[in-house]
């Protein structure tokens, strides 16, 4: 089961994001390479968890994924989890 189109307009919203961060990051030649590595580890497998939707849990494995990225350990990083959040809302809106 796949999940739901707010979802999915979310989810493409936050990866779509983060790949911009990431790109815009890693520019600067002095650019922390590990910071982009754990961006993209915790991005690589939240389009594919749209498809493998589950109602009860489905959100709660997204944020997980997210939250992998530990965001306070750099400088001016995304939070991934609340941008996520605030995606939903605007999705549902």
């Amino acid at each position: 089961m796949k999940a739901p189109d707010y979802v999915i307009e979310a989810v493409l919203d936050t990866v779509k994001w983060a790949m911009v961060y990431c790109r815009n990051y890693s520019i600067d030649e002095r650019a922390d390479i590990r910071l982009v590595y754990e961006i993209m580890d915790a991005v690589h497998d939240i389009p594919d968890q749209v498809y493998r939707w589950s109602d009860d849990d489905g959100l709660d494995l997204i944020r997980l994924h997210l939250g992998c990225f530990n965001y306070s350990k750099w400088k001016g990083a995304p939070n991934l989890v609340q941008y996520f959040d605030d995606a939903l809302d605007r999705a549902r809106a």
